[in-house]
């Protein structure tokens, strides 16, 4: 599949701001595990033996859930100027960075590796792919200026992936995160 030019430069610049966020992320790594505590709850599961089934499947979906409003709203306000991409892309880097650089620390690499790879091979590539149409379709706007029938069409196939491609991948990577990563650290 041969990638146009802009969509080049533009995974070339999403995948350094995410890079360089995971990179303050570890920088800063006790702030980040305070965020991720109030965002996100980690931590409430660590060391409080192993999780139900019941739990994982409520873990399951809020997981699935929540990723997947994100890669969606990246699409979705992508148009405005692709600012919600570009903030996402920054948090999640900050807080991969950050949580990754503090399990390794605090526990090992090893579990710090477990933590991320299983799911993350799939969910990171496409909350990435998410980020990178919305900018797409941010400098779409800007360039048109928020109108035009190639600014609509863009934006109306562009909302088809959503269900045909970034749900069904993070219900997967959702799936993994819940029942096998957790396997994996032993929750």
């Amino acid at each position: 599949m041969k990638m146009d030019r802009e969509t080049l430069i533009i995974t070339i610049l999403v995948l350094g701001l995410f890079m360089s966020s995971i990179y303050l992320g570890i920088e800063n790594r006790e702030a980040v595990m305070e965020i991720a505590r109030a965002l996100y709850g980690m931590g409430e599961y660590l060391g409080g033996g192993k999780l139900t089934f019941q739990t994982k499947i409520f873990l399951f979906f809020i997981i699935w859930a929540r990723n997947t409003l994100v890669a969606a709203l990246n699409i979705t306000l992508g148009p405005i100027l692709g600012l919600f991409p570009i903030f996402t892309v920054i948090i999640n880097g900050f807080i991969i960075g950050g949580v990754v650089s503090a399990v390794a620390e605090q526990i090992s690499v090893e579990a710090a590796f477990k933590g991320i790879a299983p799911h993350g091979i799939i969910e990171l590539p496409t909350f990435i792919y998410s980020a990178i149409i919305g900018i797409k379709l941010g400098k779409k706007a800007y360039d048109y200026r928020f109108k035009g029938r190639e600014l609509t069409n863009m934006y109306i196939s562009s909302l088809k992936l959503i269900p045909k491609y970034i749900v069904p991948l993070l219900m997967i990577a959702a799936l993994i995160e819940a029942f096998i990563t957790t396997a994996l650290l032993g929750l």
